[in-house]
């Protein structure tokens, strides 16, 4: 009863299911067969190809939500695979943090195995930088972009007087950061109303090799400032070639 309860409160986006439906033109539809059932991704493939992000959104969102957001990035030469939770949208499965692990090591493993020469960038908003950090620990990732992150789920239950223990899905990111040695960013806003600016602060300073950006908003409005892309595309461009490694052009999407 716990547990679920718990689970409610982490993943209520549990709630937007939508039918069968095909991915939006110029977005590839790719489904991950988990444990649980097949989930989905939406694959961006840039025009010239120099690295990978793979995306994980909020937990009250779905990918749906991200249509035409990643075009600068896309301008950039990297691709973008956005990866859906279990029991998300069309996907089947229930989410836990051993399922959403499972999905985000499937999803790396099938960008792998089609672009091996590019690197690949992880990058998740809220609860998806829980699902980073965790792929983090698995898989070799170029960089770590952190949006409006928290530093793990018990420090939440610590504010609600509930022992860290009885947490179900820690999602310990602050341990994630410090283990990690390749640039972390983490970006928030100091007027976020859901996780308190001080979570990404502190995972910024718990990192190897971290970067902190401040930014005017709140939980939802960040990428409005100039700040956001700049960021991001400071971390990208380090962490990939100038241009596609001769050879391993990207395959055509279906």
């Amino acid at each position: 009863m716990l547990d679920r309860f718990q689970r409610s409160m982490i993943y209520p986006g549990t709630a937007l299911r939508v039918g069968a439906r095909d991915a939006p033109e110029g977005v590839e539809q790719i489904w991950l067969h988990a444990p649980g059932g097949e989930v989905e991704a939406w694959l961006q493939v840039a025009a010239r190809p120099r690295g990978l992000v793979i995306f994980t959104h909020g937990n009250y969102e779905l990918i749906d939500h991200y249509q035409g957001w990643f075009a600068p990035a896309l301008a950039r030469g990297f691709s973008v695979l956005m990866v859906e939770y279990p029991g998300y949208g069309a996907s089947a499965g229930e989410p836990t943090q051993e399922t959403v692990t499972q999905v985000m090591v499937l999803a790396y493993d099938a960008m792998k195995q089609r672009f091996p020469d590019l690197p690949i960038v992880a990058w998740g908003r809220s609860l998806g930088g829980g699902a980073a950090c965790q792929l983090s620990h698995l898989r070799p990732l170029a960089g770590l972009i952190l949006q409006s992150t928290f530093t793990s789920i018990r420090a939440f239950a610590r504010r609600f007087l509930m022992p860290g223990f009885v947490v179900v899905d820690p999602y310990d990111n602050l341990a994630a950061v410090r283990s990690f040695t390749a640039p972390v960013l983490v970006l928030h806003g100091a007027l976020d109303e859901v996780i308190p600016f001080a979570h990404g602060k502190e995972l910024a300073a718990a990192a190897q090799n971290g970067a902190f950006v401040r930014l005017p908003g709140g939980h939802n409005d960040t990428r409005a400032d100039p700040a956001f892309w700049e960021s991001i595309f400071g971390l990208l461009d380090g962490a990939a070639p100038p241009s596609t490694p001769s050879g391993t052009g990207p395959e055509s999407p279906a």
